[in-house]
């Protein structure tokens, strides 16, 4: 049986296990838990998918995106000296598991590039090769990449969401339709402004054609003054 692809977002495992181990990244000032984490959880992955196939991607440098949009993850409020302080470990942990940990355990396929996001390089991966794949992270962004052969699973919800299973709880759509129910509802975390009061539940039913014509909310997707357009690559 041919194994499948694991395509590790590897700055979100990192956050989930700091967030999983009682905020404690360091312990006596060295980068320790979040490093071990990485890796039990890793071996955990490999073990309930039966793959000793892995792929590695990353974060590096400022997001191109920022380039573009300037808001793009911006935060409303500062963070505190703690939250600063907290950042930043978590931040070398990562670092370190990319330059140090990784290729001294001659793990080879690790994927970053200046300017881009992990996600970015996921999305490539799957896009240019062929095989299995089994995309982990909790970022929805990446939905639109299921297909008959990539599948999701986040830590978070435990649970595998492929093409079948996904059409199924969405009503119906298809996972490549995902980029415009983004691009319409808008995404908080990143501070990309939707369509105003359209969430993801409202497009995705304007999406299936079952929004009902008199909705109000079918009126506003439907006079969208250029969000959808300004929010797709």
């Amino acid at each position: 049986m041919n194994q499948p692809w694991l395509i590790l977002d590897c700055p979100f495992l990192c956050w989930y296990i700091y967030y999983s181990t009682g905020n404690n990244p360091y312990r006596d000032n060295d980068p320790k838990d979040i490093i071990y984490g990485f890796f039990r959880k890793l071996k955990n992955l490999q073990a309930m998918f039966f793959t000793e196939k892995v792929a590695f991607c990353f974060d590096l440098g400022k997001n191109k995106r920022s380039l573009i949009y300037p808001e793009y993850k911006k935060k409303k409020k500062l963070p505190t000296e703690e939250e600063r302080k907290v950042k930043e470990n978590v931040h070398k942990q990562v670092e370190n598991l990319r330059t140090d940990y990784l290729p001294t355990l001659g793990y080879l396929n690790n994927f970053f590039q200046t300017g881009y996001e992990a996600d970015d390089c996921i999305a490539s991966i799957v896009q240019n090769n062929e095989g299995e794949f089994i995309i982990v992270s909790s970022d929805q962004d990446l939905y639109q990449l299921i297909s008959d052969n990539v599948s999701f699973w986040s830590p978070i919800r435990k649970k595998l969401l492929t093409k079948k299973f996904f059409m199924k709880k969405y009503k119906g759509l298809r996972p490549i339709c995902w980029a415009r129910i983004k691009a319409r509802s808008g995404c908080k975390s990143d501070n990309i402004k939707g369509i105003p009061r359209i969430g993801p539940a409202t497009a995705i039913k304007y999406e299936l054609g079952t929004l009902k014509h008199h909705y109000k909310t079918y009126s506003i997707i439907k006079k969208d003054t250029g969000i959808l357009r300004k929010n797709l690559p």
